[in-house]
């Protein structure tokens, strides 16, 4: 218990945000992606969820792969300018928003 406590304050709260680590995820993803578009039906269901989900609200409008090529070419684009630090901040703002007291929930489960 202790230690599964520990390995998440240690995600949310003591975490650090490297623009090496990060242009190097997603550069792997940016491949990941190239490798999936070479996938007829991968491509065939992106193309039809996109048309049926076009709310942005949608998972999966926001999971298409379509948009996450693109989501992170820009992201690496900004990530490979030395001057920016835009994307730290946000992902700082996100994960402040995610550990923010208004967002957390417990679920306490005994057995009794």
């Amino acid at each position: 218990y202790r230690q599964t406590v520990s390995l998440l304050g240690d995600v949310l709260f003591r975490r650090v945000f490297e623009k090496a680590r990060l242009k190097h995820a997603a550069r792997n993803l940016l491949a990941d992606i190239g490798e999936q578009k070479r996938e007829g039906d991968v491509i065939a269901q992106a193309l039809l969820k996109s048309t049926l989900y076009s709310t942005p609200a949608s998972n999966h409008f926001a999971c298409n792969i379509i948009r996450q090529h693109r989501f992170l070419t820009k992201a690496l684009a900004l990530l490979e300018d030395p001057d920016s630090s835009q994307v730290e901040t946000d992902l700082a703002s996100f994960v402040a928003s995610l550990t923010s007291s208004d967002n957390v929930y417990v679920q306490v489960t005994a057995n009794l």
